[in-house]
C-alpha cells in the first residue's frame, strides 16, 4: 500500500457465510474495491474516461475526507475511484452529492 493507501476491515459478527465458506479463496464476498487517484487532476482524469465509456455517470460524492465516482468495471463490479482531500481522515460523514463538482 502506497503512503495514501488505506484499508477498510469490518468484520460482521454472526455472518452466515464464514462458517460454510473455510477454504482459502472461497471464503465470502468482497463488497467493492476503492482506487484512490493520485491527484486531483488524476480524478478528473479518470472520471472523464469512466463517463465517456458510461461506466458512471460522473456523480461525485463528499464523504468529508475524500471525494468519490462509483463505476461499473467490465465484469459488473462496482468500484470506487477516490480522491483524499484530507490525509488524517478525520470528518468522514454519510456521502452527499456534490452538484457542482469543478
Amino acid at each position: 500500500m502506497g503512503p495514501n493507501g488505506h484499508a477498510e476491515l469490518t468484520q460482521v459478527v454472526g455472518s452466515g457465510r464464514a462458517p460454510r465458506l473455510p477454504n482459502k479463496f472461497n471464503r465470502g464476498h468482497l463488497d467493492h474495491l476503492a482506487l484512490g487517484a493520485a491527484s486531483p487532476e488524476s480524478f478528473d482524469e479518470l472520471r472523464r474516461r469512466l463517463v465517456e465509456r458510461q461506466a458512471t455517470d460522473g456523480t461525485v460524492e463528499d464523504l468529508g475526507a475524500f471525494h468519490s465516482v462509483w463505476f461499473q468495471d467490465p465484469d459488473g463490479m462496482h468500484v470506487e475511484l477516490t480522491l483524499i482531500v484530507d490525509n488524517t481522515l478525520a470528518g468522514i460523514h454519510a456521502p452527499r452529492r456534490l452538484e457542482h463538482y469543478r
